[in-house]
């Protein structure tokens, strides 16, 4: 995500990270919506087949030790529903 610019020319996504994609659509909603709190966050290395694919030797290196994707959602949960994950957004947002 880190390593790519946004491709607005593939909005279909055939080439483009979606993460990348994501983190740029909620910066955008937050700066047009004052009133609402945007959230985009990392849910941890989780075993996922988007991973397996892309990233194969630390995905073959790490693997053991990677999150499910249920505390990768779990991840998600307790950051839309905790006001202090809103506090730690504003401070490195």
């Amino acid at each position: 995500m880190f390593l790519e610019r946004l491709d607005v020319t593939d909005l279909q996504h055939d080439k483009m990270s979606l993460c990348r994609a994501q983190i740029e659509l909620t910066n955008r909603w937050a700066s047009r919506h004052s009133d609402i709190k945007f959230l985009s966050m990392h849910p941890g290395w989780t075993d996922t087949p988007g991973l397996a694919k892309s990233m194969t030797g630390f995905y073959d290196k790490l693997k053991l030790s990677m999150r499910t994707s249920d505390l990768g959602a779990d991840t998600i949960n307790w950051a839309a529903c905790r006001a202090e994950a809103f506090y730690w957004v504003s401070e490195f947002g």
